[in-house]
């Protein structure tokens, strides 16, 4: 989605670089580095009134677990808040694709924290924040 920004996240692989989870193409993706945890921290796209209240975000994704959803509504991304913890079903290398739902909320940055993985790599190959 055109205004959804990758900020941060914990490893990298100069070949899967952070902006290929957004750049809608499944086929394009990052992967960790190994060991858990990892985050990404996204920025999201703002409003003249502020941040749009997202209603949830899709994500399509390999060897995730276990994924923790936090939020922040400050100018700068700390201060998280909890929204949820979810578990994905176990692919067994394939393409996990959740649609998480997302209680209303004016945020400006969202950070999806992988706490465990079902093997000793995961990949997000796109996230869609969905208004």
């Amino acid at each position: 989605m055109a205004g959804l920004k990758v900020m941060m996240v914990s490893s990298m692989d100069d070949r899967h670089l952070p902006q290929m989870m957004t750049d809608g193409n499944e086929r394009t993706f990052w992967i960790s580095t190994g060991m858990y945890p990892q985050e990404i921290l996204l920025e999201l796209p703002q409003g003249q009134g502020g941040a749009k209240p997202p209603r949830g975000i899709q994500i399509s994704s390999t060897g995730i677990r276990v994924l923790q959803v936090e939020a922040s509504t400050g100018p700068a991304p700390i201060n998280f808040e909890r929204l949820q913890d979810v578990e994905l079903p176990n692919r067994s290398g394939g393409l996990q694709t959740e649609t998480i739902a997302l209680a209303g909320g004016s945020w400006r940055y969202l950070r999806l924290r992988v706490a465990r993985g079902w093997s000793d790599f995961c990949s997000v190959h796109k996230l869609l924040l969905m208004l």
